[in-house]
């Protein structure tokens, strides 16, 4: 098929020769030249790799064609061109990413595959109906999260510690946008694991802001994680004594509870709607 789209001489069709994972039935050589399975010393344990007889090269040359005619793709909106490029990237580089020495299972390959897909799409412009003519590329996809495909395969993950790692790298793992976009607190089932990344999130939101009452997410994290007397230093630290000194009562006693929740209404009205979800949490 890539070598019909460059313009060569299209070949007789033949079978499929693409598995994903173990789901699928097992594929017979269908003669002598067809590409032996990817070597087992690269396997990850003893599952299968990604893709087994989809080669490297086979996805580089794939990705140049598309990248390089696609407009001769007729049917394909822009969007899902891009789409199958992040495809191509998946299929060439999640095996070697997943066969380190940490182990990641099948459900987490497709996660990681998935998101790479989503990956390429966040910096490209126009390519999602919800994206705007102004907005920034991946403004739309940011907002949305990822797919529920890719959430249901990290969910199921068993090796969601090897994942992370897979997924999140050394300058991402403390930025809640980065947590967010890939849905981290919806598949992480770990509390532990999930109130780390999420304390590491808040105090580098802090740190890039040194304003722990703004817009940015700092104290709803740190509220979430029941740390008030932590948010009641960080404002004390940014001399607002007012709120220091309000955040430092004990919550579990009714009357605090209302003037939280008077204080969270009077920050909607001001259209202060991050800061308002921080009272609503106390």
């Amino acid at each position: 098929a890539f070598g019909a789209f460059a313009g060569f001489a299209p070949a007789p069709p033949r079978p499929a020769l693409f598995a994903f994972g173990q789901d699928l039935e097992k594929i017979e050589k269908i003669d002598e030249k067809t590409p032996e399975p990817s070597d087992p010393a690269a396997r990850v344990g003893n599952a299968p790799l990604l893709c087994e007889r989809f080669s490297a090269a086979e996805a580089e040359e794939g990705a140049e064609l598309v990248a390089t005619r696609g407009d001769a793709l007729l049917g394909l909106r822009s969007d899902e061109r891009m789409a199958l490029l992040g495809a191509f990237d998946a299929l060439r580089d999640a095996d070697r990413d997943c066969s380190g020495d940490e182990d990641v299972d099948e459900a987490g390959r497709r996660a990681i595959g998935l998101a790479r897909g989503l990956e390429r799409l966040r910096f490209t412009p126009g390519h999602h109906p919800d994206t705007t003519r102004d907005a920034e590329p991946g403004a739309a996809l940011d907002a949305r999260g990822p797919s529920g495909e890719t959430l249901a395969w990290a969910l199921q993950c068993d090796t969601q510690d090897s994942l992370l790692s897979s997924l999140l790298s050394s300058e991402s793992a403390c930025a809640w946008s980065e947590l967010r976009r890939l849905g981290v607190p919806l598949w992480v089932r770990d509390d532990g694991e999930l109130r780390r990344l999420v304390d590491a999130a808040a105090r580098a939101e802090f740190a890039a802001t040194r304003d722990p009452g703004g817009e940015n997410p700092c104290a709803l994290l740190y509220a979430a994680l029941g740390r008030t007397s932590v948010l009641a230093g960080l404002f004390k630290a940014a001399r607002d004594t007012r709120l220091a000194e309000f955040l430092s009562r004990n919550f579990a006693e009714d009357r605090h509870r209302e003037a939280a929740l008077k204080n969270a209404y009077a920050l909607m009205s001001k259209h202060r709607y991050a800061f308002a979800a921080t009272f609503f949490v106390l």
